[in-house]
This record gives structure tokens, sequence and C-alpha cells, in this order.
């Protein structure tokens, strides 16, 4: 949301710090597993090996799954915000009472407005916060009502010149103030600018809430379909070349299957081409050993390779 409307500066809030550094750690994550999930693409005919093919794609395929169950927890968690904040939002008398996401944000919004009021020289990583107050919230807690004096700022004191040596004041009393941090640290709820302003953050928050849960259901059918794309490629089988095959069905020796590949390498090397080993060949490399190539083609056709 910062990035989108450019209020990068806004991260220098300690809040959005830790935000920012979670979603690059994640990131950070997600880029290795899928760099070590080519690697085992790239591996994927080594069958032999600690580090073969179908190895690092088994691991591979458990880190994509532990991320689509996360994935899937956090679009639940989400859902659940989004409902309850909706609910806030249309009917703020009926949900008066504060959940744990309530109760946090209200920390940090309340940290943040006192903040931004006691800042001394005016920057964007405060005036962001402002701008949606003055545009969103009650007039009693906007830049104009509420700027506090050069001595007042820098010791931070937000306290109600109104209220001073009142002892029984009211609710009503306390809204006819600016958001009072004393006050809202006591744990008077009509003294917090959270509390004031609830039902507009509510709103705001259900509308961010939206779009990340669009891009929380694309992650999660991103990932569900690698899953799928690493279980297949773990499934396939290259061709075996027609020795190969001749080996399977016990045509063929591991003798002869050597004395193959030497004398492709020997051809090719020669005539920096590949062609067929006659089997004359095959004999005359082996030295007149008895080979299974002896018998006529007829009978070698008759040979089924699977």
């Amino acid at each position: 949301m910062l990035v989108s409307t450019d209020n990068v500066a806004a991260l220098s809030f300690g809040a959005a710090k830790e935000t920012a550094q979670l979603v690059g750690i994640l990131s950070s994550a997600v880029f290795i597993c899928t760099c070590y999930g080519c690697c085992g693409a790239l591996r994927q005919t080594i069958r032999k090996g600690l580090c073969s093919g179908r190895k690092v794609l088994c691991l591979h395929q458990l880190l994509l799954l532990a991320f689509l169950l996360f994935t899937l927890s956090q679009y639940e968690w989400i859902n659940k915000r989004e409902h309850s904040l909706r609910l806030v939002a249309e009917d703020k008398q009926s949900y008066n009472e504060y959940d744990k996401f309530d109760s946090r944000t209200s920390k940090l919004f309340n940290n943040a407005y006192f903040e931004s009021l006691c800042k001394v020289e005016d920057d964007k990583s405060t005036t962001w916060l402002l701008d949606f107050v003055d545009e969103n919230c009650p007039l009693d807690m906007n830049q104009d009502s509420c700027t506090l004096s050069s001595s007042n700022k820098k010791k931070c004191d937000t306290s109600c010149s109104a209220l001073k040596g009142m002892t029984d004041y009211t609710t009503h009393d306390i809204k006819q103030c600016c958001p009072s941090q004393e006050l809202c640290n006591e744990g008077v709820k009509a003294a917090c600018p959270y509390e004031r302003c609830r039902v507009r953050i509510a709103t705001e928050l259900v509308h961010w809430a939206h779009y990340t849960k669009i891009a929380t259901q694309f992650v999660c059918s991103l990932a569900g379909f690698l899953l799928i794309l690493s279980s297949l490629l773990i499934c396939f089988n290259p061709r075996d070349e027609i020795e190969q095959e001749l080996l399977k069905t016990g045509v063929m020796t591991e003798e002869d299957v050597e004395a193959i590949r030497r004398l492709k390498d020997t051809h090719n090397v020669k005539s920096k081409r590949r062609g067929s080993i006659s089997v004359q060949e095959l004999d005359t490399l082996k030295g007149g050993q008895n080979s299974l190539f002896g018998m006529s083609k007829r009978n070698s056709a008759r040979v089924s390779p699977c």
C-alpha cells in the first residue's frame, strides 16, 4: 500500500520496517526455493548420487507443499479479518470490543499518530498519515485542530488543557479535545485516535484486504500449478538408447554395451558424426570373443526392446 501510494518514506515507522523485512525474507526464501527446483530439473536424468535429480525435486516438492499450506492459511486468516473489519465498518456499536487484531492495530495506529504530531520537522514519513487523518477521520483530530506548539512538540505533550484540574470528566468532555496520549495510555478509549477513526480505518483495511486476497489466490494457484509440474517432471523418464533396451531384455551383456560406447566415442572423434556400429566392428573390438551379435538380423529383429 505504501509503495502504490508513493509513501515509501513511511517505512521509517517500526511496524512498517518489520513488515518490509518479513516480506523481504519470504521473497528471498521463495527465490532460493525456485533456484533449487531449477537445479533439480537440470539434474533430472541423473539417477544416482546424493544430489540426484529426483531427490532434489522431491525436496523441492515438499518445500512447495509447505509454501502452499502456508499461503492457504494466510488466505483464510485474511478472509476472517476482512469479515470482522467489514462488520465493524458497517456497525461499530455492535462490535465495540477489540479482538487481537484490533488491539494490535490500535496500538500501532496510536503510536504512529502521536509520533507524527510530535515530529519537530515535517517529512513524508509523517505527513502521509496526517493527510489520511485529515481526509478520513473526524475534524477533532486533524492537523489544523491538533497541531502542537514547539514547546509541546519537544516534550510530546498532547494533554488537553480544557481537562486540566478536572477529575470527573465524561466521554463527551474527552471528545471535545484532541486525542491525548496520556489518557490513551491509561486505557481511556475515547482519547485514542484509533477509537475515533476506527470506522474509516476498518473501511480502508477492508479495501486493501480485498486486493491482498486476490494476490494470495494467485500465489496459491501458482504454487499448486508448480507442484503438479514438479510431479510430472519427477515421473519423466528419457528414452533409452537401443543398446540399453537390449541390455534390459537380456539380449546384450554389459561388455557389449561398453564396447558399443567405446566404438561410438572412437567413431565420433574420427568422423565427427554419429553413425551406426556394424557387427563386424564390434566383433573386431572384442577380439573374437563370443558375442550375442553373432546371431542373424532376423533373430535380432524378433526381440522386443520392451
